[in-house]
C-alpha cells in the first residue's frame, strides 16, 4: 500500500504542494453546498499520526483526539479568513 503521492502526482493535483490540506479546506468552503465540514486533522495538519482511520487496520483506529486549547487565535483567524473569502462568514 502506498502512503503518499509522488512529487509529480502532487504537482498535477492542482493543490498547494506545501499545504495541500488547506487547499482542500478552501475547496470545501467554496462549494455550493449549504454545509462545509472540515476535519480538524486537516486544519492542524499534524500528519499521518493523526489519522482517524487506517484502511485494513483492525485496531488503533479512531484514537486521535483534539487536545483542549489546541487551537490558537492565529488558526482561528485563518479559518475565519477562508470562510469569509468563500462567503461563509
Amino acid at each position: 500500500m502506498r502512503s503518499s503521492l509522488s512529487a509529480a502526482e502532487r504537482a498535477s493535483s492542482g493543490l498547494d504542494p506545501v499545504d495541500p490540506a488547506w487547499s482542500l479546506i478552501e475547496l470545501a468552503y467554496s462549494s455550493v453546498a449549504a454545509l462545509a465540514i472540515v476535519p480538524m486533522q486537516d486544519v492542524f495538519g499534524p500528519g499521518s499520526e493523526a489519522r482517524m482511520n487506517t484502511p485494513v487496520m483492525v485496531t488503533g483506529n479512531w484514537s486521535w483526539r483534539l487536545e483542549p486549547d489546541a487551537a490558537d487565535d492565529e488558526l482561528a483567524a485563518r479559518l475565519r479568513e477562508a470562510a469569509e473569502a468563500a462567503g461563509r462568514a
